[in-house]
């Protein structure tokens, strides 16, 4: 729903012209942040001491094991085969039909 309380226009002028300048200690923030935010799936929110407790793991491995992960999963018949020829006619398609279960 969106309306001028959603908005928070009243919190928006506050927080401006007589506030801090800046919404992280406002009460709505937090209630947005959980509510309307959307969190990466690859992203460390951690603090810098518990990244070094966990051994300091790099993003880009988090990205190779997402990647082999999805690619070990039967590859989604979503496209029919002539489609998916004509595409490869098309294009320089290195993935073979046969390596995605075609």
């Amino acid at each position: 729903e969106v309306n001028s309380d959603t908005l928070s226009f009243a919190e928006i002028q506050q927080i401006c012209f007589s506030g801090e300048g800046h919404y992280l200690g406002s009460g709505n923030t937090l209630q947005v942040m959980q509510s309307e935010y959307i969190y990466p799936d690859f992203g460390d929110r951690d603090s810098p001491t518990v990244w070094e407790e966990r051994g300091k793991p790099v993003m880009l491995q988090q990205a190779v094991e997402k990647t082999r992960e999805i690619l070990a999963r039967p590859a989604p018949r979503h496209i029919a085969d002539e489609i998916d020829a004509l595409i490869r006619s098309e294009f320089p398609i290195l993935l073979s039909p046969a390596a995605m279960g075609r």
